[in-house]
């Protein structure tokens, strides 16, 4: 009986320990409005892509250039808030194209 007990408890422990090494741990997202423009832009260049909070619950995917887009997207301007200015040209956000422009 003692043993099954010492079984029980082994399997226990393993399946916590398989449990915890394997669900991630929440990452936050730089928030834009920590950092300086500069410093923003930076490091949507440096990554290529990107998500960053631009608010409390506000957030994006920025990108440094097309080819961090789905072949369908088309690249969009991205201006957000940031330490030292209210509006910052930090890259481009993929977006779906809008065919309703060609009626215009």
């Amino acid at each position: 009986m003692r043993g099954e007990y010492e079984n029980k408890i082994t399997a226990l422990i393993v399946s916590l320990f398989l449990f915890w090494s394997t669900t991630a741990p929440a990452q936050s997202r730089p928030d834009t409005r920590l950092m300086t423009c500069e410093k923003t832009k930076n490091l949507v260049k440096s990554k290529g892509a990107i998500v960053l909070n631009t608010s409390t619950r506000l957030f994006d995917r920025y990108v440094a250039e097309r080819r961090y887009c789905q072949r369908d997207e088309v690249l969009q301007g991205a201006w957000v808030p940031t330490k030292d200015k209210k509006e910052c040209f930090i890259g481009y956000t993929c977006e779906p194209p809008n065919y309703w422009d060609a009626f215009d």
